[in-house]
């Protein structure tokens, strides 16, 4: 085993022991006969005390020194990236079979207070921020639907951890089939057809998966509020004063959409803009709130988070793909009793255009 990019580093449990003991920092400065400042650096890792301070702490907390300040060691190790990403980079991070793999984390997971796994150091390696044992005990899934969100809050109530990461159905599964994930979240199903099982058996190839059931919910066209275009169906998109924009090529909610043209014998090329992209859901409702489109395909669960409208189009299922390996370990397990509790499902039927009537529902057995 490689230990040269191993790094040991102080770790301060400073904060923590003083808040247990109800201490401000001004208190315990005064305690010290040091400023206030001082122990705001201590805490923060700015500044390690000299050997006095560090024995006034600890008859001041009651504590041994080794329980203030305690060598910790930051493993580094070889990781698989989802995508690519330059050093430095702050991931999450999952162990897939006998393999870590890393999720770069965006802008946005940083404001809404993720914490990293690890940091990309480069050329494969990683550097864990946490305990072996509490990456081993954290999964992945890969999909595009907001409520997956919901799904991790509940199995994160276990003492595991869920990873949520977006990307397309057609993403979500070809990363599963390369192991870059636990989970696959997809929606090809409308109607009582077998698409999401056919779709996956296309992917997945030899490898054997079970298939269950998150939600049903309902797709469309985000407009503006009150629909001032008067868009109502896509034989409507063909209007080129409608400024219409498209999902990326592998979302399920184009590929509904493609079905309902073939459907009715309307080219793709009649519509202007069909081959303008955006990538999320959130970002399509972005661009009709701020008046840079007219229509964008979009699930109806996102109209009550910007103020825009929404046009039904079909209403889909959306299943969990997980390899018939992964049934077993206990993440996966704590997941599956989540899908069959009540809590789950009257969460999800309080929220706008989704049904959880099949919520838990064996599609395929592993």
């Amino acid at each position: 085993m490689n230990h040269d990019d191993d790094v040991s580093l102080i770790v301060c449990s400073l904060k923590e022991l003083r808040q247990k003991k109800g201490y401000t920092q001004l208190q315990m400065a005064e305690m010290l006969g040091i400023k206030r400042q001082a122990v705001y650096d201590i805490e923060s890792g700015r500044y390690l005390p000299n050997t006095l301070i560090a024995l006034r702490l600890a008859k001041v907390l009651n504590v041994a020194v080794e329980d203030i300040f305690e060598e910790k060691t930051f493993a580094t190790k070889n990781v698989k990236l989802l995508e690519d990403a330059p050093a430095d980079s702050r991931l999450s991070v999952v162990k897939v079979r006998s393999n870590l793999v890393g999720y770069p984390l965006k802008n946005k997971d940083i404001l809404g207070g993720i914490s990293p796994d690890g940091l990309y150091i480069g050329d494969g390696r990683v550097r864990l921020l946490k305990n072996e044992p509490v990456i081993e005990n954290s999964i992945a899934l890969l999909g595009c639907d907001p409520a997956f969100n919901i799904l991790s809050s509940y199995v994160s109530d276990y003492d595991t951890h869920m990873h949520y990461r977006f990307a397309s159905s057609k993403k979500a599964l070809e990363s599963l089939a390369d192991g870059l994930s636990h989970i696959a979240g997809i929606h090809m199903q409308s109607g009582d057809a077998d698409d999401n099982l056919n779709f996956a058996r296309r992917i997945m190839k030899e490898q054997k998966f079970g298939i269950i059931t998150f939600a049903d919910y309902e797709e469309g066209l985000i407009v503006a509020p009150g629909n001032p275009l008067k868009i109502n169906s896509p034989e409507d998109l063909t209007n080129p004063d409608i400024r219409f924009v498209n999902r990326e090529p592998g979302a399920a909610v184009r590929f509904h959409l493609e079905e309902i043209l073939k459907e009715k014998n309307i080219p793709y090329s009649a519509i202007p803009g069909f081959d303008k992209c955006v990538f999320s859901h959130a970002e399509g409702a972005q661009l009709v709130e701020y008046g840079l489109a007219d229509a964008v395909l979009g699930l109806r669960s996102v109209v009550e988070i910007y103020n825009v409208g929404f046009i039904p189009l079909s209403a889909v299922r959306c299943d969990l793909v997980i390899p018939a390996d992964f049934w077993e370990i206990k993440p996966v397990k704590l997941l599956l009793d989540v899908l069959q509790g009540k809590r789950l499902r009257l969460d999800l039927k309080s929220a706008a255009g989704y049904n959880a009537d099949n919520t838990g529902r064996l599609i395929a057995e592993p």
